[in-house]
């Protein structure tokens, strides 16, 4: 059995216990221990160095995976993953949980990882051991995945979270990077603080610097077996940077390159300015002596120009005073001329409006005075017909009439309706004659004492009556029994007052009472009346059989008469049944008529007046337009000599201004004689003076843009094109290079000075970069005389050599020929190898050399005794030397009095021999940290120097959902050890 189950000679106070993953990278549910030394076996791609991995995610104060690749450098195969592939290997769903179980001097405690938004992810540290909050995430009773159990159901970060910050269980919420940097890497106190959860405790405060440093060691740890190309030089860079070694505004060892290749640039410009100036000194001269000969002819063209402008001002803003005047006029009368036309409308309107009512109503007078008429004409005509003369009477002769002529008209359209209407009026005559024959007989009989009320006594008649008056008209002879049964029928029913009770009940029947003479003249009536309609009948049975022979044009001319009859009667009905409302109307509306008719005539005589207001105003208005017209005419006249003095304004560069002229013109109360020929005289002389000036204009504007375009001062390109003589950018422009060359002596002065002053500057910066070489084999040598304690394989000494980058080493001697002060700028060289340098190996945004990109690789000597070789020894040399070095350089990041046990990693451990992998284990142990070997599967070499083995692809999550890859189920017991490995299994597997 290995010596790694034995204590260590110190007691390790900070220790990382393990690893356990809750749906996360390739486990459903995974503990991995950290604290022994392990060989961990699964499939390639399957989780065994990636789940070792997620120890950087607590080891380094981030919050996101943005910028994966240099935040963790996941990676394989040489590929790094992408942002998103490994927050979603990680953490692919909200109930996704990596949690490290730690100790330190103030016990166990858990910083439980967990997904949030945006490729962030946020802790929680707890102060307990990872066994008391297991029941949170799993269950261990469930049968699922055979009987190993499984998640809990519930374990969404929402709920967990809760649980977590709860006062049972005192969790903290870190997510601010300096709060979880200063709560990791600062050694535990006394006080009750968040050093309570220190994984890794630094000797210097917590820096970004010493975040990058931290950064380079786990990064080591992770990749043992090819530190000294990758991981190795990062951490000795960042080690001595984390010491404050290049930090340039408070140790003074980084210049500022920015600052000097600014300054360069400035001085050579300076130097090239003072050249140009003594180039263009006689240019200048001949500015000063064109610009003074400039100005007087420009004052002399001022004093002409206004002299005429002046007389020409006076006589054009009278004219304008005359405009203004006959412009306010009409501006005045215009309102007035438009209300006037706009009352003239309205009255207009009105009138129109009025008479249209006036007509409307006047027609509506005449329409129902046309109904009246003809409602007075159905009266007259059908009165005489009624036996009780009423509209309602009226009404119902007119249907009557109505009814005939419809039916006539139907006759005549068609001869099968007339012999229809024949056969009907047979049948009513027939039926007609049976009903009188009836009605004559019961009459004779009444007259005989013979009819059916004549056999009953007088309560008989009346009760009968009362039931149905037609029985007055029955005519039979009673037997003496049907006699009886009558008498005994009607004394069942009596009277009270004026209506009949039946068994003493009072009917709603009123009593009806006749006498034999009111049965006769009634049946006198009825036969009378059947009488008429037989009559009637006849006459209608007559004209339809006239319309059945008529002719097709006689039915035509007969059809015309009758629909007009038709149209006759249907308005005489109209007019009759809404008589009371057609009167009414007439009334209203004549009523009307006689207000409209007063209307009009009021308003005809007021749009009489307006009308002959608004041709008033008119005729006003047009006259003042006919003055302004004239005043026009003459402004034209003297706009001519205007036109001609401001164009010569135009052509005079802002010399001159008509406008400013005019402005200061008071006009006279008498306006002087215009003598247009003197005026004219005079504008030649002042266009011949202009042609002068222009000249002279050009001279100075010529030598003005040879030296701005000299560049002798600082103008821009644009500029150039812009500026002109009378504008203040000349004044400022010629007094810039008035100053430039009278004081050129004293700028010549400044520059050699400030020219010094740089130079012995950039003497110091090319020292300051060379010394970079020397800080580096400085550390490197104190490196070298801590490895000289350790006995390594079969070499008597191991030491290490920074392999710097070739640009690097070609730069600083390059540099090395500019170091020497002169009194002329140091060659341009200089300053790009400044430059590379400063892109290369320079972090503007800290201010700061990247002296772990200069360490290129660190290489290895190795004394046998019998000379050094640099020739590359095993890999598990290699991986020994590498082990020694990270305790080295942990052990200086680490306070003295302090122990730290960390994983490290050892991947395709499989290459190596029992004796280099033994040799291994030996370094990692004697230095305090715990070793991963790292194989696809186990073999005889691996089992038998390391007796744990963690096979993370044995066991997976069966019956349960998962996510993404999260499948694998690993927990403490299901560990092999070396003891229940059968001998014959590890012979079989041990090199020959």
């Amino acid at each position: 059995m290995n010596s790694n189950s034995l204590p260590l000679a110190l007691p390790t106070n900070y220790e990382l216990l393990e690893l356990i993953f809750v749906n996360s990278g390739s486990n459903y549910y995974s503990r991995i221990p950290l604290d022994l030394n392990a060989a961990l076996f699964a499939g390639n791609n399957e989780g065994k160095t990636s789940s070792l991995a997620a120890l950087k995610l607590f080891l380094l104060p981030e919050v996101n995976f943005k910028d994966c690749e240099n935040k963790f450098g996941f990676e394989s195969g040489g590929s790094y993953f992408s942002n998103v592939d490994s927050f979603r290997y990680y953490f692919p769903s909200p109930e996704s949980y990596i949690i490290c179980n730690a100790k330190n001097p103030k016990s166990n405690f858990c910083w439980i990882l967990f997904k949030t938004t945006d490729l962030g992810y946020q802790r929680i540290a707890l102060p307990k051991d990872y066994n008391d909050i297991e029941h949170l995430f799993w269950n261990e009773t469930s049968q699922a995945n055979e009987g190993a159990g499984q998640l809990q159901p519930d374990i969404n970060i929402t709920d967990v979270k809760k649980v977590l910050l709860s006062n049972d269980y005192k969790g903290v919420l870190f997510t601010d990077k300096q709060a979880i940097g200063e709560a990791i890497y600062t050694r535990t106190s006394s006080d009750n603080n968040n050093t309570r959860f220190s994984l890794l405790p630094m000797a210097n405060r917590y820096t970004t610097a010493n975040v990058e440093t931290v950064r380079a060691l786990v990064g080591m740890a992770f990749s043992l077996a090819d530190a000294s190309t990758t991981s190795l030089p990062k951490a000795i860079g960042n080690m001595i940077d984390g010491r404050g070694m290049s930090v340039i505004k408070n140790d003074g060892i980084i210049i500022d390159i920015t600052d000097a290749l600014n300054e360069f640039n400035e001085l050579k410009e300076v130097e090239n300015h003072l050249s140009r100036i003594q180039a263009n000194q006689p240019v200048w001269l001949k500015l000063k002596e064109n610009k003074g000969l400039y100005q007087q002819l420009r004052e002399k063209l001022a004093l002409d120009f206004a002299g005429t402008a002046s007389q020409i001002a006076i006589f054009e803003q009278y004219l304008k005073s005359v405009q203004q005047n006959l412009s306010g006029q009409i501006t005045t009368l215009n309102p007035k001329v438009t209300k006037a036309s706009e009352l003239r409308t309205k009255l207009g309107k009105e009138l129109s409006g009025f008479k249209a009512q006036l007509t409307t109503y006047s027609e509506q007078v005449s329409d129902c005075n046309e109904k009246i008429t003809l409602a007075n004409d159905a009266r007259a005509r059908l009165s005489p017909l009624c036996e009780q003369p009423s509209d309602h009477a009226i009404t119902i002769e007119l249907d009557d009439e109505i009814k005939i002529c419809t039916q006539d008209i139907e006759s005549l359209n068609s001869q099968e309706n007339a012999q229809s209407v024949m056969q009907t009026i047979n049948q009513s005559s027939k039926k007609n004659k049976t009903t009188l024959e009836t009605l004559t007989e019961s009459l004779r009989l009444i007259e005989n004492n013979l009819g059916l009320f004549n056999q009953l006594s007088n309560h008989g008649k009346a009760v009968l009556l009362s039931l149905n008056k037609r029985l007055s008209e029955v005519s039979c002879e009673l037997s003496s029994e049907q006699g009886a049964i009558v008498e005994s029928f009607v004394k069942l029913f009596g009277q009270d007052g004026e209506y009949l009770t039946i068994c003493n009940k009072t009917t709603p029947i009123k009593v009806l009472e006749l006498s034999d003479q009111d049965a006769r003249e009634q049946l006198i009536k009825q036969i009378d009346e059947l009488q008429d309609k037989q009559e009637k009948l006849s006459k209608e049975l007559q004209k339809n059989s006239a319309f059945i022979k008529m002719n097709s044009t006689l039915r035509a001319e007969k059809l015309v008469e009758l629909n007009t009859e038709l149209e006759s009667y249907n308005k005489q009905k109209e007019a009759l049944s809404g008589y009371s409302v057609i009167a009414s109307m007439q009334g209203e509306a004549q009523k009307k008529v006689d207000s409209l008719t007063l209307k009009v005539s009021e308003v005809e005589a007021t749009e009489e007046h307006a009308q002959n207001n608004f041709f008033t105003l008119k005729n006003q208005l047009s006259d003042l337009k006919n003055e302004l017209q004239d005043n026009h005419e003459n402004q034209q006249s003297i706009n001519q000599f205007v036109t001609s003095l401001k164009s010569i304004a135009n052509e005079s560069f802002r010399s001159v201004s008509y406008e400013s002229v005019s402005d200061a013109i008071d006009v006279p109360s008498n306006i002087p004689l215009f003598q247009a020929e003197i005026i004219h005289q005079e504008i030649t002389a002042i266009k011949n003076l202009l042609s002068s000036f222009r000249e002279s204009r050009t001279d100075v504007f010529d030598d003005f843009l040879q030296l701005l375009k000299a560049d002798v001062i600082k103008v821009a390109v644009e500029e150039h094109n812009q500026v002109t003589l009378n504008k203040e950018s000349f004044d400022t422009h010629y007094s810039a290079l008035e100053s430039v060359f009278e004081n050129v002596k004293s700028a010549e002065e400044r520059f050699k000075l400030r020219l010094n002053a740089h130079n012995n500057n950039a003497a110091t910066s090319a020292r300051i970069i060379e010394n970079v070489k020397e800080i580096i084999e400085s550390e490197i040598s104190g490196i070298n005389t801590e490895l000289s304690g350790y006995k390594i394989s079969n070499l008597d000494k191991v030491q290490i050599k920074a392999e710097l980058h070739p640009q690097y080493l070609d730069m600083i001697k390059s540099l090395s020929r500019h170091t020497s002060v002169t009194d002329n700028l140091i060659s341009e060289e200089f300053y790009k190898q400044i430059s590379a340098f400063q892109t290369q190996f320079y972090i503007r945004k800290y201010n700061k050399i990247n002296i772990s990109k200069i360490i290129e690789s660190i290489s290895y000597l190795f004394d046998r005794g019998n000379g050094v070789e640099a020739v590359p020894q095993s890999n598990g040399t290699n991986s020994m030397i590498n082990a020694v070095m990270l305790a080295q350089l942990l052990k200086r990041l680490v306070p003295e009095d302090l122990h730290l046990r960390m994983p490290v990693i050892f991947d395709e451990v499989g290459k190596l021999d029992a004796h280099n992998l033994k040799e291994v284990l030996k370094a990692m142990q004697e230095n305090g940290l715990t070793l991963f070997a790292a194989n696809p599967a186990p073999t005889g070499t691996i089992v038998n120097v390391l007796e744990v083995s963690h096979d993370l692809s044995i066991f997976k999550a069966t019956d349960v959902d998962v996510h993404h890859k999260a499948e694998a189920i690993y927990f403490p017991g299901m560990e092999e050890r070396l003891a229940v490995i059968p001998d014959v299994a590890i012979e079989a597997e041990l090199p020959e």
